[in-house]
């Protein structure tokens, strides 16, 4: 990995940049002012500019999250692809009466369920699961289980419409659907993962951009499990940004004091221990 201070130090390499949102535009606090200059110098140079979420919500939903942090449509092409946009595709080869048991707000369920499906209010009622996010207030990791036992005993699969473990709000934890689809899983039950890193996210926006080559797309992203493992897979490349969230699911210890150089070892010493190296790695002003 080589570490950089910004990718404009690198753009004449690539000509596609998927963005991560949260943790890379903004921290669900406020936006990230330098990445925004990133999207606007790569726009003057023509660069192909789109964005790649995990968030449960459809594209729509998000572009007015956005909006709501000064980020403009204009400032990436108005390409936005969503774990939920691919959650509710998936949905729709359901049989036209298909119940369904679902976790999330009532605005993520606006967004997944379709139509013609059922949404029930008790397990035993339902044919799958739709977990799309904890309740804001839960901080314990085991919250779910009992919802997820009786899943389980009754055989029911499970779409997860957000497959992020947790993210950081500011500087806080705040847990995400891909947390409990895991341990669903872990359990025996059966998941469907939409977002990245899994393919058909990455594919989709392939068939937009094509002819670019894989080569020359550079995936940025602040987590190594998503943003990093999706881009390799994909063969692109990857520019992972440097903060609380890598540092957690890397496992890094990070002491009052520690200096950005001391870090940029510390990352760099544990990801090469691994199968997969981000080919570049940054630090925010």
């Amino acid at each position: 990995m080589e570490w950089i201070g910004s990718p404009l130090e690198i753009a004449h390499q690539f000509d596609g940049y998927i963005f991560d949102i949260f943790g890379v535009l903004h921290d669900g606090t406020h936006a990230h002012d330098e990445v925004i200059g990133w999207l606007l110098a790569l726009k003057e140079q023509k660069k192909k500019i789109g964005l790649i979420s995990n968030s449960p919500l459809v594209p729509e939903q998000v572009k007015h999250t956005l909006e709501g942090f000064g980020i403009e449509r204009a400032y990436y092409n108005d390409t936005l692809l969503t774990a939920g946009q691919e959650a509710r595709y998936f949905l729709e080869t359901y049989a036209p009466g298909t119940r369904c048991f679902f976790v999330g707000s009532e605005q993520m369920a606006a967004a997944l369920i379709p139509p013609a499906m059922k949404r029930v209010d008790a397990l035993e009622q339902a044919q799958l699961i739709v977990f799309a996010g904890p309740d804001p207030a839960v901080k314990n990791r085991d919250f779910y289980d009992d919802l997820l036992q009786e899943a389980l005993a009754l055989k029911l699969p499970l779409v997860c419409a957000n497959p992020d473990v947790s993210v950081y709000v500011g500087t806080e934890v705040a847990l995400r659907a891909g947390l409990f689809a895991q341990r669903y899983e872990d359990l025996g039950g059966h998941v469907t993962y939409h977002g990245k890193p899994h393919p058909s996210i990455y594919m989709r926006l392939a068939q937009q951009w094509a002819p670019i080559r894989p080569e020359r797309i550079l995936c940025i992203g602040d987590s190594f499990v998503t943003d990093v493992i999706g881009a390799t897979f994909q063969g692109h490349a990857s520019l992972l940004i440097a903060g609380y969230l890598c540092l957690q699911e890397l496992g890094i210890e990070v002491p009052e004091g520690t200096s950005q150089s001391r870090l940029r070892e510390k990352i760099s010493a544990h990801i090469e221990k691994g199968p997969y190296n981000p080919t570049y790695g940054l630090f925010l002003s």
